[in-house]
């Protein structure tokens, strides 16, 4: 009996670690940064699409800061567009997904989600706070946002369904 007790807790400890190792892994995804977008040969700046944008700092619904671009789209009349990446991804990426919509939008808004890319917020949450991290910043945004669309994937998708 002694031994299928010790099995017992020996088993129970380690699930408790992996789900433990698992929940960390989420929400410590791995970030993409200035770096990680040299080495991909991903655009680091608005200037190499041959784009302007305005670097600028987003405050996110916690008050931490989080680095993005707001770019001047080609359709003055076009909509506010915000994208948002998956996990794991950031805002160098998305500067690839913007030149696709750039001929539609007036503006262009890309920015890291929280506890991803060069986000000063330490963890992801997987969209909880990331909802309202979005929410905020449509609030705060300098542009009159009453056009505005989401172009988004992945986690990004989960983000802007909750906002929505």
């Amino acid at each position: 009996m002694g031994l299928f007790v010790l099995l017992l807790a020996a088993t129970g400890l380690i699930l408790l670690l992996g789900v433990g190792a698992l929940v960390h892994a989420l929400r410590h995804p791995p970030r993409q940064t200035f770096a990680v977008a040299l080495g991909r040969s991903y655009p680091t700046d608005p200037t190499d699409l041959g784009k302007t944008g305005q670097a600028i700092t987003f405050t996110l619904s916690d008050q931490t800061t989080t680095p993005g671009w707001i770019l001047p789209g080609d359709d003055a009349a076009g909509p506010v567009v915000i994208l948002l990446h998956g996990y794991g991804d950031g805002r160098y990426s998305l500067l690839l997904q913007a030149q696709h919509v750039l001929p539609f939008a007036s503006h262009v808004v890309v920015y890291d989600q929280r506890g991803q890319g060069e986000s000063q917020a330490p963890t992801s949450t997987g969209s909880l706070i990331e909802t309202q991290d979005l929410l905020h910043l449509i609030d705060h945004l300098p542009l009159d946002t009453q056009d505005l669309v989401l172009v988004c994937y992945s986690m990004g998708a989960g983000v802007a369904l909750a906002a929505g």
